[in-house]
């Protein structure tokens, strides 16, 4: 599955999951992950560790507004 794909599967997290505020695509050493942006650890160790094999990367953050 695309990466892209994948972000958008991981976009109904910020309703379903208590503490996630967005969902984004990064990079790790090279590599495409998802970044999920979260209210605290708790939230962020909820995640799975990765998604349609693509790691998942907790990111605590503060509330914000995509445009």
């Amino acid at each position: 599955m695309d990466i892209v794909d994948t972000i958008r599967k991981a976009e109904a997290w910020m309703d379903e999951r208590e503490g996630v505020i967005g969902v984004a695509q990064g990079e790790r050493n090279g590599q495409p992950v998802v970044e999920v942006f979260v209210r605290d650890a708790q939230a962020g160790a909820a995640l799975p560790d990765e998604l349609d094999g693509y790691k998942v990367v907790p990111v605590q953050s503060d509330d914000f507004t995509s445009y």
